[in-house]
């Protein structure tokens, strides 16, 4: 049993790893693109995008993850054609929820500026972030299209797929970052070539989005879809089972996201320098966590059919065998980081104090890789298991009680600058890989099973 979860686990999660490392390097265009005009732009850049993740791109990412819990029980429970369209169903409600997120975020981008300028950042460095910010909404309904499409993909276990679509974007987004940024024949003046970027990342994502349904439609992946269904949709009993899991996972991705846009937000007052570091050890570190992240996401799903299967045996044996695999990447992680700390940074910039800077911070992104690894797979056996409540506690309790109030000790009062910052967050992924690992000790299988089996009769 466990050998054959291993080898479940391992093929969904390659792909899966593929794909959120692919994700990440498109996300990552504007940074090396932008890094080499100049370290203004790209810590103006860096302080837009980090707005952007804490007001929009965690809420949505956490209120779908309900998708990954419904649809991946609702999907190994069905016993009928019928009852695999009605995960279509479970999908388009899902759709039109994080709609109506989206148009919430639209206003908030549009104050962008202002609202950095309340939070003492450098006011020209606020209103190019502002501008960014602004051009960004443009990306955000192709994004969650394309998201939805993913999960439909995932459930009926097409992993591959998505891969290949973000594989194929990738390409097409540099050439448009090109164009707009560096090219002669850019429609943008110098001064505002970075506003290509944001427009580059739509255009990308519409790509994506249109790609996925035409796979879905003429290809493969329609078992699950029986077409539009408004009175499924706007019948709102069901919206509370959505929100049940969407919102406690929005809390979960949110208390991590903004605690990290924090550090970004205590880096810009630290300086232009410690800004544009922060920005490409974040970058850094984030390719390292797309492994785990990867592996999470596969859980999640794996976790959630052998819960709708009724199979409280094999949801064990999946919760020990991702546990035993985070480990494994984790230490491979770690060390990757520390031999290339010097070689990596200048993959992004050409300066030499932003190089150095970040080479030493590195370090300690190295020490936490163990402990960010086992967290991430916390997160997705809570998921999975669709305790997302009790990890948005978790979450609250070591970011915001222990790895912020002790990072933000160390970098002011101690002047330990972002060296301390980072140990502080460092302590709080410690803390959540042991608070989520007691409460994964003490889950009962069997009765997460009949806890499946009532979510499931009521969605």
């Amino acid at each position: 049993m466990y050998f054959s979860e291993f080898k479940i686990l391992s093929r969904y999660s390659i792909p899966i790893i593929g794909s959120e490392v692919l994700r990440n390097t498109l996300l990552m265009m504007p940074v090396l693109f932008i890094g080499h005009r100049s370290a203004f732009e790209l810590a103006a850049i860096t302080l837009g995008s980090s707005y952007c993740n804490v007001t929009g791109w965690c809420l949505l990412i956490g209120m779908d993850s309900a998708l990954d819990t419904l649809c991946s029980q609702a999907y190994a429970a069905a016993r009928t054609r019928e009852d695999k369209k009605k995960i279509g169903s479970i999908l388009q409600r899902g759709f039109v929820i994080l709609m109506a997120i989206t148009l919430f975020i639209f206003a908030l981008w549009e104050f962008t500026e202002p609202i950095l300028l309340l939070c003492r950042q450098d006011p020209d460095i606020s209103r190019v972030a502002g501008i960014y910010s602004k051009y960004s909404r443009f990306g955000l309904i192709p994004y969650v299209v394309f998201e939805c499409e993913k999960k439909l993909m995932q459930i009926q276990g097409i992993m591959y797929v998505p891969t290949f679509i973000i594989g194929s974007a990738l390409p097409v987004n540099a050439l448009l970052h090109y164009y707009f940024i560096f090219s002669k024949w850019s429609p943008l003046p110098d001064e505002l070539a970075y506003i290509g970027s944001p427009f580059s990342t739509a255009i990308t994502f519409t790509y994506m989005s249109i790609v996925g349904i035409i796979y879905i439609k003429y290809v493969k992946g329609s078992e699950c879809w029986g077409g539009i269904n408004l009175k499924s949709i706007f019948n709102f009993k069901k919206w509370i089972e959505f929100l049940k899991l969407g919102i406690p996972g929005a809390i979960m991705v949110c208390n991590e996201w903004w605690a990290y846009e924090v550090c970004a937000l205590i880096a810009g007052i630290l300086g232009e320098i410690p800004l544009a570091i922060q920005s490409i050890f974040s970058s850094i570190t984030n390719y390292s966590y797309n492994i785990p992240m990867g592996l999470s996401i596969a859980t999640t799903l794996r976790l959630g059919y052998n819960l709708g299967e009724g199979n409280s045996k094999k949801s064990s044996a999946t919760t020990k065998i991702s546990i035993l695999m985070a480990f494994a990447f984790g230490i491979i992680n770690s060390l990757v980081l520390l031999i290339f700390r010097y070689k990596l940074p200048k993959i992004f910039t050409d300066d030499d104090e932003v190089i150095k800077g970040c080479s030493q911070i590195l370090i300690i992104g190295a020490f936490y890789q163990l402990s960010d690894g086992l967290a991430t797979i916390g997160n997705g056996i809570l998921k999975g298991s669709g305790h997302q409540r009790n990890g948005a506690l978790i979450n609250f309790i070591a970011y915001w009680c222990i790895g912020l109030p002790l990072g933000t000790f160390l970098c002011f009062t101690l002047k330990l600058k972002l060296n301390g910052l980072w140990i502080g967050m460092a302590s709080a992924l410690f803390s959540v890989m042991a608070l989520e690992f007691v409460t994964i000790y003490r889950i009962n299988w069997e009765k997460e099973v009949e806890a499946t089996v009532k979510r499931i009769n009521k969605n």
